[in-house]
């Protein structure tokens, strides 16, 4: 996804951080309706869980440890748990011995 690639780097290139801040959550609501058209494209889940991961401890977690638990629980396991068992990545350690833990 091209287009995405370019507007996670310019975030990441960022220098104005009270935008990033106000921008970030409106890019997170709209990446989570793309995968209700598109649920098993892994390249947007990666994107989702790279995303919640870096907003909650960039900015969630200064203000509320609680939250920011919470945000990147839903990363790992709504965006990352979807991403790698597309790729048939087991997530069972007893069924997969290449899980991860």
């Amino acid at each position: 996804m091209p287009l995405m690639d370019g507007g996670f780097e310019a975030m990441n290139r960022e220098t104005d951080l009270q935008l990033a801040h106000d921008a970030i959550p409106a890019t997170l609501m709209m990446l989570e309706g793309m995968t209700v058209e598109d649920p098993g494209n892994v390249q947007l889940r990666i994107y989702l869980a790279q995303g919640f991961y870096g907003y909650s401890y960039s900015f969630v977690e200064q203000t509320s440890a609680e939250r920011a638990v919470a945000s990147c629980t839903h990363a790992a396991w709504k965006h990352s748990k979807a991403a790698l068992t597309s790729q048939r990545f087991g997530l069972d350690p007893k069924t997969h011995p290449f899980s991860f833990r």
